[in-house]
């Protein structure tokens, strides 16, 4: 599943409480899936990337350098991530041998944001 950072840690400054708690559910989920499906053999997790550098993320960072020099400041990496970063994580879940005993996480992928 796709969780956020936004799941685990409270974004500043603009306010979204609805996106946070929608995405905190998402994560939750994944570990009561995990719970009630490991008997089956079945493995569920999420993946929770930080802010990435997509058309979206760049309209809205756009003409706004404040919001921008914000974000930029929590982030100890200093840069937002390019989509192509989530291939190893994603190749690892996919995995059996190599995530075989990997349930119920939440893998963040956020460029240390959540370290603040």
């Amino acid at each position: 599943m796709i969780g956020s950072m936004s799941g685990v840690i409270v974004n500043d400054p603009q306010p979204q409480i609805a996106y946070n708690m929608s995405k905190a559910g998402v994560i939750h989920m994944v570990k009561s899936l995990a719970c009630e499906w490991a008997k089956y053999n079945i493995r569920i997790n999420t993946l929770s990337p930080g802010y990435i550098a997509t058309p979206l993320t760049k309209n809205v960072i756009n003409g706004n350098e404040q919001l921008y020099n914000r974000w930029m400041s929590m982030i100890p990496m200093q840069r937002m991530s390019d989509p192509t970063e989530f291939s190893g994580t994603v190749l690892y879940l996919l995995s059996n041998s190599a995530s075989s005993y990997t349930t119920g996480e939440n893998i963040v992928v956020d460029g240390g944001y959540q370290c603040w």
